[in-house]
């Protein structure tokens, strides 16, 4: 979502619809420039920071669960989650098989961080350059990481040191979702931090973060808006943007992200700098 990052899939029949996040920890109204031009939106967050907004009005604003089930039929608006009401159990386990075979069958590579992608990509076509026999496990990895079950850490935690660097981000990712409960993988993550992969470095400062060591965290992202790709520039902003004043002490490298020179206005393939304005423009002057 040019400079946000999320990842849903959805499938359905004629009365039931399936939806499963791959980043609960996030809610669906992330900060994107091109969403908040529109007045609808701004008065919408507004009146959640306000408090006027009833659990419907305020999900658009908070994490997400793991997966989500609605009756089309009678709940058009796909406003009553029936995830969790074990009635449905049987149409659950049906449609989140349904989805998972179509991301196999369709070769879906979203689950592979941009950042790799765009690698692979300069290589030549990503469909001569993903090895599709590896891609179930990474989807296998997103699927534990989304969860929100910390039973699903242990398994997530031997993949820390996976050949595959898609399947370490995703093991990072994991604890991220789980929070402070993921806290005794503290070591692991800061062994990530060295990873020869950008994206799994930012995915396991936001798990640091997350789970109660915000300074090493911080200091890791700061660390991230210098790498040379752009797509782990916006991943490490897209978690200072969670972090908000928390992230105060990065303002400087933040800033720094920021031309002097405003881009063409055209010019959409500057996400770090559209990230880091929004940063500045939300909690700069606090």
């Amino acid at each position: 979502m040019d400079e946000r990052i999320d990842l849903s899939r959805t499938v359905r029949d004629k009365k039931y619809r399936y939806v499963r996040n791959y980043l609960p920890h996030l809610p669906y109204g992330q900060h994107l420039h091109y969403l908040w031009l529109a007045p609808s939106t701004r008065s919408w967050e507004q009146a959640y920071k306000s408090g006027s907004l009833n659990d419907t009005q305020s999900a658009f604003w908070r994490e997400k669960p793991a997966e989500e089930l609605y009756d089309i039929a009678n709940d058009p608006y796909n406003i009553h989650n029936l995830a969790d009401n074990k009635t449905y159990d049987s149409v659950l386990l049906r449609l989140r098989k349904a989805n998972h075979d179509w991301i196999i069958a369709s070769r879906d590579i979203g689950f592979i961080p941009e950042a790799i992608l765009y690698e692979l990509a300069r290589k030549g076509p990503l469909t001569e350059q993903v090895d599709y026999v590896k891609l179930s496990r990474v989807i296998e990895s997103a699927t534990l990481a989304s969860s929100r079950d910390p039973k699903d850490l242990t398994a997530l935690a031997a993949r820390f040191k996976d050949p595959d660097p898609s399947v370490r981000y995703w093991s990072a990712v994991g604890c991220s979702v789980i929070g402070t409960g993921a806290s005794k993988y503290s070591v692991s993550l800061k062994e990530l931090l060295q990873d020869k992969e950008g994206a799994v470095q930012v995915a396991a400062a936001e798990a640091l973060y997350r789970i109660g060591e915000k300074e090493i965290g911080l200091k890791a992202l700061a660390a991230a808006l210098e790498h040379p790709h752009v797509f782990v520039r916006v991943q490490a902003m897209n978690v200072l943007q969670y972090a908000g004043k928390d992230a105060l002490p990065v303002l400087t490298q933040i800033k720094a992200l920021i031309p002097r020179v405003s881009p063409q206005p055209q010019d959409d393939s500057q996400y770090d700098v559209r990230a880091a304005r929004t940063f500045v423009e939300t909690f700069g002057d606090h």
